[in-house]
Order: C-alpha cells, then sequence, then structure tokens
C-alpha cells in the first residue's frame, strides 16, 4: 500500500480501504503529515531507517545479511555520532 496507512476503524475494522491519497481524507491527511513533522522537528528525530542508526550507533552491519554482526566487538571508533 506504500509507506503509509490510514483506515477508518469504525467503518472498515478488517483494515480493507487505504483512505491515503483520496480525496476526501486529503485534510486530515496533510494535518497528520504536519504534526509528525513537528514531533520529529521537535525531538531532533531524523526519521532515519534502522541501519543507519546502527551504522551511526557504532556496530558493524553485515554486507551479506544486512544485519548486526555481533561476532565483530563493538568499537568506539566506528561510532559517528549520536542516533537521534
Amino acid at each position: 500500500d506504500g509507506l503509509w496507512l490510514l483506515y477508518d476503524n469504525e467503518a472498515d475494522p478488517f483494515q480493507k480501504n487505504n483512505l491515503v491519497g483520496k480525496g476526501a481524507y486529503a485534510s486530515l491527511q496533510k494535518g497528520l503529515e504536519d504534526h509528525l513533522q513537528h514531533l520529529l522537528k521537535e525531538s531532533r528525530d531524523e526519521f532515519l531507517p534502522g541501519p543507519e542508526l546502527v551504522r551511526r550507533s557504532g556496530y558493524v552491519i553485515s554486507e551479506r545479511s544486512g544485519t548486526v554482526n555481533y561476532n565483530i566487538p563493538f568499537d568506539k571508533r566506528n561510532f559517528t555520532k549520536s542516533p537521534l
């Protein structure tokens, strides 16, 4: 369905009809997006993907699996900056 999901849980309890991008809900969608951006800015959260947060925390990500390689000990030299 894409990055965002918006459902009317009363009218659509099984969440079959994603309302994102539908004209009747454009104002609500914009309000929610504006609120999210405000909260992210207020908390200084860059809304980064998980692998980037892990990388910035100093752990090594396995190229093969894309996950943290826990066989490589944590090394402060890998630390780039606060993940948040």
